[in-house]
């Protein structure tokens, strides 16, 4: 995969661009987290699992401590997903924190969650996504598991296609989001616009 860098920038530069199937086909090894972040650390110098698993979870902790500080000045789909987060907390559930502030954000800047994330049954197949779900052109977190904020288990579709699923012990938030967000880098994808401000700021 290093050796081969630059024949990989010029497959995905090409013009007009292949597929996201086409490249697939043509560079599999792309479509594996672990070289698919070591490309992304090759075309921007950023080590970018160690920088969200760095970052994530204490910015998370701010951001959810600000809206929570002032809850009452939010409307009501912002204090919606702090009371689901706090719910499962009291209940005992595993929620990844970073998962809920990012939740929070994209209903503070009234982006909808499926503009990012799609919910599925946990015991969806890759099959099952793509002849079941409405999968858009653009990326999206396929979210396996009775509600978005309990998800344990994800996958990555773009172009209508599911393209990256972790391994078993590669299921965490962190890196579904760190997949998410170094796909369009690494693919040349502008964010949509359904989601930008959400991803400007995660970006930022």
């Amino acid at each position: 995969m290093e050796v081969t860098y630059i024949s990989q920038r010029h497959a995905i530069n090409a013009s007009p661009p292949p597929s996201m199937v086409d490249l697939k086909e043509q560079w599999p090894f792309l479509f594996i987290k672990r070289f698919l972040f070591t490309h992304f650390h090759t075309l921007t110098g950023i080590e970018v699992e160690s920088r969200f698993g760095e970052s994530l979870d204490v910015k998370a902790r701010k951001i959810l401590h600000f809206f929570e500080s002032q809850l009452t000045r939010w409307k009501k789909e912002v204090r919606k997903v702090i009371r689901d987060y706090h719910d499962r907390e009291f209940e005992g559930s595993d929620v990844h924190r970073g998962l809920a502030a990012i939740l929070v954000l994209m209903a503070f800047f009234q982006e909808k969650e499926d503009a990012l994330f799609l919910l599925a049954d946990v015991t969806t197949t890759q099959a099952d996504a793509e002849a079941q779900l409405s999968l858009p052109d653009t990326p999206r977190i396929i979210m396996l598991g009775d509600s978005i904020l309990e998800s344990k288990k994800w996958m990555l579709s773009i172009e209508g296609k599911v393209l990256i699923q972790p391994t078993d012990h590669q299921t965490d938030f962190t890196s579904a989001l760190a997949v998410l967000f170094t796909a369009y880098y690494v693919f040349n994808i502008e964010y949509q616009v359904e989601a930008a401000t959400t991803m400007e700021f995660i970006q930022r």
